[in-house]
């Protein structure tokens, strides 16, 4: 199937899901995310403001900001995404051009390279996922332009984990060379693990 076909027939599924069951879902993947050991030694968190059909990330993000991790999370700067320091959970966001909420650019940006005693955690959205941790996004590029970056700067102490509900599993996912894929994949019902 192409990515386009997959990205269809994933939202169609999600569709037919009711929204309470889609909730508990959520929790039980923030449930599993907060088990991890990837969750409890991290500093930092990079996370997305979810949408509707996604993983809600409201959860997480609160019980983050409780335990004390510094949170960032994405703003669409042309081609790219810049991650800026949420002070509080309070901090008005704004919705951006696909309506999804995001900081000010007045925020403070994350500097990759002045973190490198950090432990960092990045939580990513994808529209489908695979048992090789393999993402298929949704065809901007933009979360694979940034692990890129992300991954020149940090080979250690930084974690990237795919959430996803597990009708968003797929066996296997088309992908290229652009694609970068994650260390963990997290759905209501398993934890995939990267490679040791």
């Amino acid at each position: 199937m192409s990515k386009l076909s997959i990205r269809k027939e994933i939202k169609v599924i999600l569709q037919d899901i009711a929204p309470d069951i889609l909730k508990q879902k959520s929790e039980a993947i923030e449930q599993q995310l907060i088990s991890t050991s990837y969750w409890q030694e991290a500093d930092i968190l990079l996370a997305y403001i979810s949408i509707e059909m996604e993983v809600d990330t409201t959860q997480i993000l609160k019980t983050a900001f409780t335990q004390g991790k510094m949170v960032y999370i994405p703003r669409i700067n042309g081609a790219d995404l810049c991650f800026h320091y949420l002070f509080n959970q309070n901090i008005q966001l704004v919705p951006n051009i696909y309506n999804i909420p995001e900081p000010s650019p007045i925020l403070p940006v994350l500097d990759l390279p002045k973190l490198k005693r950090s432990k960092i955690l990045v939580i990513v959205p994808g529209a489908a996922f695979d048992r090789q941790k393999n993402r298929l996004g949704r065809g901007k590029g933009f979360y694979d332009r940034f692990l890129m970056r992300m991954r020149k700067y940090r080979k250690e102490n930084c974690w990237v984990v795919g959430i996803c509900f597990s009708e968003q599993l797929l066996n296997q996912v088309p992908v290229n060379k652009e694609d970068i894929p994650v260390d963990i994949v997290i759905t209501d019902q398993n934890i995939f693990h990267k490679a040791s």
